[in-house]
């Protein structure tokens, strides 16, 4: 009965949002937010289902601590593997990083792709973390930890709580820190008793080749972490925004990953605007610096960090 109350307010603030919303003469981005993002319901908390794989897909399409998605979509980088295609058509064993892949969809695309057109090749795919882990303090309230062990979000009667809200709904953010706040005194004094569950980000048909070693997976994080690992092609998309990290961030990452490329190394960078459309430039390395080979749109919007 409690659940039943609680999901109709849900329903009634999201009611009002979508009012707000209409009346808004912001951008797309913003709009969308406010109406699948505010007081989201997980349908799973009120069927009463506690199943990893399930929970997967509600996850992948929720806002991170950092504003991202684990969400992305089929086909998205089609256009991207076809103009990679020219670049490494070689008798040589082309390896690959994929740069933050959230749901590993595009990673598998570009899989299959390479296996269809015969190119030999070795694929690393990255995260900063892939997996949840969910403690589920009563049947009422469940903490979702990210791989670092930070609260990520609460879930609290059905309800979803993320301090990244703020920016849109101040509210969710200290409820978010409340329960947060919580959380740390629970962890404490109460971690024999925790119940919980692990979800996998991934797809099940990326985790599989990640389980049977045709694709290698590992966390990076790409504003943190210097590989020794060097590539033939490395691909970053839709991470290096300008209105998401300041413009020392953008030039650490750009470093890290230039760093991580062979010579004559190719690196794809740039994102996919609202409409389903690459902005993408693809950069060769070349005695130390970076040379524009190729751009698809109108091109990656981080062109003059790069060149």
């Amino acid at each position: 009965m409690l659940e039943r109350v609680f999901y109709l307010l849900g329903r009634l603030f999201k009611t009002m949002f979508k009012i707000v919303a209409s009346k808004l003469k912001k951008n797309k981005v913003i709009r969308r937010s406010i109406l699948s993002k505010f007081f989201v319901i997980n349908p799973l908390y009120l069927k009463g289902i506690i199943n990893p794989e399930m929970h997967s897909d509600f996850c992948r399409d929720i806002l991170t601590l950092d504003m991202a998605s684990k969400m992305t979509s089929l086909s998205r980088f089609k256009n991207l593997n076809d103009a990679l295609l020219p670049f490494i058509k070689t008798k040589r064993i082309i390896s690959i990083h994929d740069v933050a892949v959230s749901n590993g969809i595009t990673s598998l695309e570009l899989y299959d792709f390479l296996k269809k057109n015969n190119i030999k090749f070795s694929l690393d795919i990255s995260d900063k973390y892939n997996f949840y882990h969910v403690y589920m303090v009563s049947n009422h309230i469940q903490f979702f930890l990210d791989e670092d062990k930070n609260v990520s979000f609460v879930i609290f009667f059905g309800i979803y709580f993320n301090k990244s809200l703020s920016n849109f709904f101040f509210f969710s953010k200290y409820v978010t820190l409340i329960f947060t706040y919580l959380w740390s005194i629970y962890d404490y004094f109460f971690a024999a008793i925790k119940k919980n569950i692990t979800i996998n980000l991934f797809y099940p048909s990326v985790w599989s080749l990640i389980k049977s070693r045709k694709i290698s997976y590992f966390r990076y994080d790409v504003f943190n972490s210097v590989l020794k690992e060097k590539y033939d092609v490395v691909r970053c998309m839709n991470i290096l925004i300008l209105k998401y990290f300041s413009d020392s961030q953008i030039r650490v990452a750009l470093h890290n990953l230039k760093e991580s490329l062979r010579e004559n190394g190719l690196l794809i960078i740039g994102r996919t605007s609202l409409d389903g459309v690459n902005h993408v430039s693809i950069y060769k390395k070349k005695k130390g610096g970076m040379i524009l080979v190729h751009v698809l749109g109108e091109g990656s919007e981080l062109n003059s960090y790069i060149g």
